[in-house]
């Protein structure tokens, strides 16, 4: 009977583990993606308009940067990517509660931090810019 009722209890935990914490990987994981999307999208929009106008002397600058920004959100994306390849390792020890999975317990928040810190010093860039192409048109 006490087995049962131990066997009753993993089950429950490993139950709860999988409700818990699957929701707020997905929903990081989806932010992330959305963010350095955008990213993506303005600092290369911005780096195609300024290569498609007729002041491409006067806006080299602007283009350096703006093609940095571009830059800077792949990387961001990169460290996002290895930040939730590890949570769904974490994961999966959380979900099996087996002593063997355990070795996959490498969740750390390095990768999320740098994830963030290069996403907001992108989206600087496209700021950074659109400053610099204001001022090399005037």
């Amino acid at each position: 009977l006490e087995l049962l009722c131990n066997e009753q209890n993993e089950q429950n935990r490993r139950g709860h583990n999988r409700d818990q914490y699957r929701d707020p990987i997905e929903n990081w994981a989806g932010c992330a993606n959305e963010m350095l999307h955008g990213a993506i999208i303005i600092n290369g929009g911005a780096l195609t308009a300024v290569l498609a106008s007729h002041e491409i002397e006067r806006l080299k600058c602007a283009a350096f940067i703006f093609a940095a920004g571009a830059l800077c959100s792949i990387v961001s994306g990169f460290y996002a990517y290895i930040y939730q390849f590890k949570i769904a390792l974490t994961f999966r020890w959380y979900i099996t509660g087996d002593d063997k999975d355990k070795k996959f317990w490498i969740y750390d928040e390095g990768h999320r931090k740098k994830a963030l810190i290069i996403g907001v010093i992108s989206l600087a860039l496209f700021v950074i810019g659109l400053i610099v192409s204001a001022c090399s048109l005037r």
